[in-house]
């Protein structure tokens, strides 16, 4: 219950705003779901992977996002520093290191470079759904969650 009241409260404060995107600290603590992943225009599904891949925010500071979650195999820990739109990963960022398949490790790199590297998040009202996106324009990665 408190989710749903939650993704209403996040949708009618993008509506209220007039705009798709939101740049609130407090819009991202949730648990989130990687739908996808798009690097250089191409779409590459988790779930044609066989992978589960996690995010989880937690407010620390008026300007910090404790992340943690799963990448597929490996469990990963940081922070997100806030500035506007824009974003910095945290020095912090680590993850642990247990082998699996080559095509989920393959994966999880991806998922972890679009992490570490992200300097952009938002999240978009898309239809009935709240979409997360984080990206790295360096690498030209980005990471979609629901």
């Amino acid at each position: 219950m408190k989710k749903l009241l939650f993704v209403l409260a996040v949708i009618a404060s993008l509506f209220a705003a007039g705009c798709k995107k939101s740049y609130h600290l407090e819009s991202y603590e949730n648990e989130w779901f990687l739908i996808n992943i798009e690097q250089n225009g191409v779409n590459v599904s988790p779930y044609l992977m066989g992978v589960e891949a996690t995010l989880t925010g937690e407010k620390v500071s008026s300007n910090t996002l404790k992340i943690t979650g799963c990448s597929g195999i490996n469990q990963y820990f940081g922070e997100i520093k806030f500035k506007g739109d824009k974003i910095s990963v945290g020095d912090k960022m680590g993850s642990t290191k247990m082998a699996g398949a080559p095509e989920a490790m393959e994966f999880e790199d991806l998922f972890l470079k679009g992490l570490t590297g992200a300097d952009k998040i938002y999240l978009e009202a898309t239809g009935e759904a709240v979409i997360l996106k984080i990206e790295n324009t360096k690498d030209n990665i980005t990471l979609l969650f629901s």
